[in-house]
């Protein structure tokens, strides 16, 4: 579908006049899509992640009244749920748990004056005495003409269980022991 939609947009970039430079770099842009990134506030350390067995998504809000509209919030809750359930083998389940809450902090769906779409969320990850464990910004971008609430939202849920990734390796399996 990626592949229709570039040819269809170098076809119309051609005839509108725009150097097959653009046209290049643009299709680009569209290859590339949206990009998330996780930019810490406050970190706990890698042993503090690892002592839980457990991480849950817990609301997903907006600080920024309508001017975030509430399907992002939507596409936002499913796609981090989405990626934490495929951490299992970090966060196996049970206590000791963390919950982190997501609120956006910035939103912009790009179009064609703002050629770039931007989702600036504040994730804050708090263990099960609600003490505050970390504090990040977990941002998306894409310069994609094609880029939806869905994409930027998967970004964010990406990064976010990329860096959930970097902080907690991959637990030993704990079964019965093959003889």
């Amino acid at each position: 579908m990626r592949i229709g939609m570039i040819g269809a947009l170098t076809l119309a970039m051609t005839c509108a006049g725009c150097s097959p430079f653009s046209v290049a770099k643009q299709a680009g842009k569209e290859l590339i899509g949206a990009q998330g990134k996780v930019l810490p506030i406050h970190s706990a350390g890698r042993s503090t992640y690892a002592s839980f067995n457990s991480i849950t998504l817990g609301q997903v809000t907006s600080d920024i009244g309508r001017l975030c509209p509430a399907r992002m919030t939507g596409e936002l809750a499913t796609a981090i749920r989405k990626q934490m359930a495929e951490l299992k083998s970090r966060f196996p389940g049970g206590s000791p748990a963390a919950t982190v809450d997501f609120a956006v902090t910035y939103y912009d769906s790009g179009g064609l004056i703002s050629k770039h779409a931007t989702v600036v969320t504040r994730a804050k990850l708090t263990d099960e005495a609600n003490k505050a464990v970390s504090d990040l910004l977990v941002v998306s971008t894409s310069e994609a003409m094609r880029t939806g609430d869905r994409e930027l939202a998967d970004a964010i849920g990406k990064a976010f269980a990329g860096h959930l990734k970097d902080m907690v390796p991959k637990r030993a399996a704990t079964g019965p022991k093959r003889e």
